[in-house]
């Protein structure tokens, strides 16, 4: 570009991730969350920064769900934010979606933050944040799955909603790709540049 649209400048670092939601855009630094609403281009619009403690280190675990957005935040935690949280002044403790899991989520370090991977799994109102971490070569499996089905969450409360895998994998990245117009498929790409299918969603 040619000129600078807007400086986000807080004592944290570079934009780690953009995205678009629902008419606004999100910008996830390291250690806050900004929401830019209106029209840049005619320069109508307003910043709001809706953290100033947590952001993301971990670019690639933003996911995008109908109601809201995934992210693993610098703090350790994963995280769903939703419009709501964009009227906040920071993110609620509710934002923080750990629950059973927050031991395994703190165990983590700031290299597996860097390398953890994320897709959404999704198919009518059943999905599924499948976030990839890193374990390191000395564990038995090199890739942990950490699951959380929405679904679960909503009828049965949160602790009900987690669950993990374990690959012999060292993902580098991940995708869904749609198999036919009702199925779809994770596809991880490894260190070796081998492509895998881990999972199917069958309707």
């Amino acid at each position: 570009p040619s000129y600078n649209l807007e400086t986000l400048e807080d004592d944290s670092a570079e934009i780690i991730k953009g995205v678009s939601f629902k008419g606004s855009a999100v910008f996830f630094k390291n250690r806050s969350i900004y929401v830019v609403r209106g029209n840049l281009s005619s320069g109508d619009y307003t910043v709001k920064k809706i953290s100033s403690t947590v952001g993301t280190v971990s670019p690639d675990s933003v996911c995008l769900h109908p109601e809201g957005i995934f992210f693993l935040g610098s703090d350790g935690k994963p995280r769903f934010i939703t419009p709501t949280d964009f009227e906040s002044d920071d993110l609620r403790d509710s934002t923080d979606i750990s629950y059973k899991y927050r031991g395994k989520f703190e165990l983590l370090n700031a290299s597996q933050y860097d390398n953890c991977h994320a897709v959404l799994l999704s198919y009518k109102r059943w999905s599924q944040y499948r976030l990839f971490v890193p374990v390191g070569v000395t564990e038995d499996y090199t890739n942990h799955c950490y699951v959380y089905d929405y679904g679960l969450a909503v009828r049965n409360g949160g602790d009900s909603a987690w669950f993990d895998f374990r690959y012999n994998i060292n993902v580098r990245s991940s995708w869904i790709a749609r198999t036919t117009s009702e199925n779809q498929r994770i596809i991880v790409g490894d260190d070796y540049g081998l492509m895998w299918g881990l999972d199917a969603l069958d309707s």
